[in-house]
């Protein structure tokens, strides 16, 4: 007797086509996934930059708040201790610039 081979139902056969549509849909997969973690990599080392910018410049202004705080004291007291000056060169000027005080004279009945 001959052997006889039974040939596949149709629906349990899988096209070549049909694993390459599959492997190349895997394959994009894959790659986006890939894009999105460098990007999404990319996106939050820009954050950590900025956060770092903007803690430098927060600190940076806090300094110039200072500084400029601490000037504006320093000009208030030189104002006033050029105010004190130029109120003692004017008492002085003016003790010179008045007459020796005259004798008071006596009084007439």
């Amino acid at each position: 007797k001959k052997a006889r081979s039974k040939p596949p139902k149709i629906q349990r056969l899988v096209p070549p086509i049909t694993l390459e549509r599959k492997r190349r849909k895997l394959a994009l997969m894959r790659t986006r996934r890939a894009k999105s973690r460098e990007e999404r990599d990319a996106y939050q080392h820009l954050l950590d930059r900025r956060r770092i910018l903007r803690g430098q410049h927060k600190k940076a202004s806090a300094t110039r708040k200072q500084l400029g705080a601490r000037n504006k004291e320093l000009a208030a007291i030189a104002q006033e201790a050029a105010k004190a000056k130029a109120a003692a060169a004017a008492a002085a000027a003016a003790a010179k610039a008045k007459p020796a005080a005259k004798k008071a004279a006596p009084k007439k009945k």
